[in-house]
């Protein structure tokens, strides 16, 4: 199982790579009962969500990244209603610690002073 967990997220990140010109590739995307995708992540991969965001795609989707601290795998979930779609799998997710100045220098002026939550 995670053989194919990494498999489909090299296939699904592929298109990322690339300076090349947008193409389509045409993959199956693992979809299932919401209960039954948390169930799995959580106890197969030992994953927990740590992020999560509504997307402004015609489904109306909520995007979830879930993460193991251990093993450093990560996976990218979609839901929908009831069901979940696995968008992004892999292994080695580095937590990125950023600098609240060097943020806050980085806004647009009409966001400067918001509070930012650094990790």
């Amino acid at each position: 199982m995670t053989f194919n967990k990494i498999f489909l997220g090299a296939l699904l990140c592929a298109p990322f790579l690339s300076q090349a010109e947008t193409e389509v590739i045409d993959t199956k995307i693992f979809c299932n009962n919401t209960d039954i995708i948390v169930r799995d992540l959580t106890k197969i991969f030992g994953e927990s969500p740590v992020l999560t965001g509504k997307t402004s795609d015609q489904a109306k989707s909520t995007m979830t990244l879930w993460m193991n601290p251990i093993t450093n795998s990560w996976s990218i979930i979609a839901t929908t209603k009831q069901i979940s779609c696995i968008v992004g799998v892999g292994e080695e997710l580095k937590i990125i610690r950023f600098n609240e100045l060097r943020t806050q220098e980085s806004l647009p002026k009409d966001k400067k002073g918001s509070k930012i939550n650094a990790m």
